[in-house]
């Protein structure tokens, strides 16, 4: 297949996923990764092996949200001796990997579908495009021969990815505003959201109101509001016991309420300042930073504090790291991220933010970099997770208070009271700031769920217009 017919394959990819409704696009990215390329062959371990091998680490090279998966029509039971030693000459250990068969679960929701001498109309049924990369040599008569043949296709359908990519960005905003939700008679202040997927519910901590507005997504109203607290500020539902927690900042309490219904099941005192709410899936704890300098870690079982962790000041933004102890914490009055070890209960490092201050959002992106943004200047940094090195300090807007990393389109969204998001995207050579979308001043706090692939954005009433919640699409 030549660099044109690729060209003409992926125009005529692009004129398919025009084609789609907003519903079908919204469902395959709810369900599967909608920029996944499927490589068939007959065995699954060869030809396909290697073009999917080499595809993800393009993509990656060149900072594309797409990957690849190896199928076969008639799988093998491993990978031949000659492409395993060939492969592992590259880099790349297939020595375990067991060959998959190609099933109609992998076309659904996937980008592109390229087979390798195989008819895979059948299984496709239209649903997505394909691509045919037909006669191409024998890799098992001759390895170096057969792969770079493969990757050169691969490395011309990169090309064209990313060219693609660029034109899109191009021509249209990384963020569109799909819809507005009002929250009623509600004034002042808006901090944190927490998201119930379970029911399709979204928690809006009205603090001015002292209330809870609840959001039904599904239908795109609100539905109910708890009143009756004290300035709420975080947000975090528990699954596994179905509760909603709700830290205040006036009295420094931390109420729980039943998922279902949201009735009440009391309250724990921390004593001042009760702010952000992290749930810790892993270890089923629940985390709170407060007062004048700790995280607070609740047993969802007993709905009890078990343990205290000192901080030299009070807790803005953290976030809990995936597959390691540490937890990153903002710490704005002592001009610090704090590094925190959850198992011995300590805090084990300490990165001076220097020229920068008033750090309060802060994210973990899947390069395993910690993601602050200050205030004062406004800048997105970029640090090091392992060492705190700081990497890049970017100008973004004013008045930031919430950051979200969208991982699968290597991106990240910075909401600001300016009135303003702006959307930087990492490539291999670090953050770029790609777009930027006008909002409302004030409008500084914000959800994104990549399960709905939506970013929620909390809007406060101006003269006749009510408070409302943004729905915010992200583009591809």
């Amino acid at each position: 297949m030549t660099v044109r017919s690729i060209a003409i394959a992926l125009l005529t990819l692009c004129t398919w996923v025009g084609t789609q409704s907003f519903a079908q696009t919204s469902a395959a990215v709810r369900a599967k990764d909608p920029h996944r390329v499927v490589f068939v062959c007959e065995h699954g371990s060869v030809k396909s092996l290697i073009a999917s091998l080499y595809f993800n680490q393009r993509a990656q090279q060149r900072g594309l949200a797409y990957t690849a998966v190896a199928r076969g029509t008639s799988p093998e039971a491993a990978v031949p001796a000659t492409v395993q030693q060939g492969l592992e000459v590259a880099g790349f250990d297939v020595v375990r990997y067991v060959p998959q068969p190609f099933k109609t679960s992998d076309v659904d929701g996937a980008f592109l579908v390229i087979s390798f001498d195989q008819d895979t109309t059948k299984t496709v049924a239209g649903k997505v495009p394909e691509v045919r990369w037909d006669n191409l040599p024998a890799v098992l008569a001759n390895y170096t021969l057969g792969r770079d043949e493969i990757v050169k296709h691969v490395d011309a359908l990169i090309e064209q990815l990313a060219a693609a990519g660029s034109a899109r960005a191009a021509d249209s905003p990384p963020l569109v505003i799909e819809s507005k939700i009002t929250l009623g008679e509600v004034h002042g202040r808006i901090d944190h959201l927490g998201v119930n997927l379970k029911r399709d519910r979204l928690y809006v901590a009205e603090l001015g109101n002292d209330s809870i507005g609840v959001v039904d997504l599904k239908a795109g109203r609100t539905l109910q509001t708890v009143r009756g607290l004290k300035e709420p500020q975080g947000i975090g539902y528990e699954a596994q016991t179905d509760t909603l927690y709700v830290a205040n900042a006036r009295d420094g309490s931390v109420h729980f309420f039943k998922g279902e219904d949201l009735a009440p099941l009391g309250s724990l005192d921390l004593g001042e300042d009760a702010d952000n709410v992290r749930i810790d899936e892993t270890t089923h704890r629940v985390w709170v930073g407060y007062g004048s300098g700790a995280l607070a870690v609740i047993d969802p079982n007993s709905r009890r504090k078990i343990a205290d962790i000192a901080l030299k000041a009070h807790p803005e933004s953290f976030r809990l790291a995936a597959a390691s102890p540490e937890i990153y914490v903002n710490v704005p009055d002592a001009g610090q991220i704090a590094v925190v070890d959850r198992n011995t209960g300590k805090q084990v490092a300490t990165w001076e933010t220097d020229d920068l201050r008033s750090n309060y959002p802060l994210a973990l992106d899947e390069t395993e970099q910690v993601l602050a943004v200050f205030r004062h200047p406004a800048r997105l940094a970029v640090f090091r997770a392992r060492d705190g090195q700081r990497l890049q300090a970017l100008d973004t807007c004013g008045d930031s208070d919430d950051l979200f990393v969208d991982a699968w389109r290597h991106r990240v969204y910075v909401t600001c009271g300016e009135g303003a998001i702006d959307v930087f995207s990492r490539d291999a050579s670090g953050y770029h700031h790609t777009g930027r979308l006008s909002t409302s001043a004030g409008a500084r706090t914000s959800l994104f769920v990549p399960e709905l692939d939506r970013l929620y954005l909390a809007v406060r009433s101006a003269f006749s217009t009510p408070a409302s919640i943004w729905v915010v699409r992200p583009e591809s």
